[in-house]
C-alpha cells in the first residue's frame, strides 16, 4: 500500500532546515594574504614605532599587536633607533576590491573583491594592515608589507593574527635576502 505522507517527512523536513541554517553561516576565509617589498628587519634590532596621538580604536589595537610581536622576535622599541615603523589599518567591506588604473582597459588588481556565496549570513568585512619601516635619516623606505583578512567581525585575535604575520614577513624577508 503506498501512503501519501510518510511518519518521517517531518523529518525530513527539519533536516533539510537543519543543513540549510548550517550552510548559512558565515562562509568566509579568514586566512590572510600578504604582500611585501624591500629586505625587512633584522631580528634583534631597534625600531621606533610611530607616534598615533589621534589614533582611532582600530589603531590603537594594530599598534599594541605590533609591540607585542616586535617584542617575540627581540626587536626593542626605542625613541632613538635608526629605523621607524609607521602603520596603519583599513576596514571595508569585502565586496569591495582596490585596483590601480593600468594601461589600456586593464585594471591591475591590489586587493579583489570577495565572491558572495548564495547562502552567506553576513556581508563580510576586509581588514587591511599596512606597516612600512623607514630609513629616519634618509628617509628611504626599507620595507613595506600588507596583509588582509575577510571576516563577519573583526576580533582582536584577527588583529593580533595580522600584525604578526607582518612582522614575520619582514624577519623572513631579511633572512631570505641573506642566504
Amino acid at each position: 500500500m503506498i501512503r501519501p505522507f510518510s511518519s518521517s517527512a517531518p523529518l525530513r523536513f527539519l533536516a533539510c532546515l537543519a543543513v540549510t541554517a548550517g550552510l548559512s553561516a558565515c562562509a568566509i576565509n579568514g586566512t590572510p594574504r600578504l604582500s611585501a617589498q624591500g629586505p625587512g628587519l633584522t631580528e634583534g634590532s631597534q625600531v621606533r614605532l610611530a607616534a598615533k596621538p589621534d589614533a582611532s580604536e582600530d589603531e590603537r589595537a594594530i599598534g599594541a599587536a605590533l609591540k607585542d610581536s616586535f617584542a617575540r622576535h627581540s626587536i626593542t622599541l626605542s625613541d632613538s633607533a635608526p629605523v621607524e615603523v609607521d602603520y596603519t589599518t583599513a576596514l571595508r567591506a569585502s565586496s569591495v576590491g582596490m585596483a590601480r588604473a593600468a594601461n589600456g582597459d586593464k585594471a591591475d588588481w591590489e586587493s579583489t573583491a570577495r565572491r558572495r556565496y548564495l547562502l552567506d549570513r553576513c556581508g563580510g568585512e576586509r581588514s587591511r594592515v599596512t606597516l612600512v619601516a623607514f630609513d629616519r635619516a634618509t628617509g628611504t623606505v626599507l620595507h613595506r608589507s600588507t596583509a588582509e583578512a575577510d571576516s563577519c567581525k573583526p576580533s582582536p585575535q584577527m588583529v593580533a593574527q595580522l600584525a604578526d604575520q607582518l612582522v614575520d614577513t619582514a624577519i623572513a624577508r631579511t633572512s631570505d635576502s641573506a642566504n
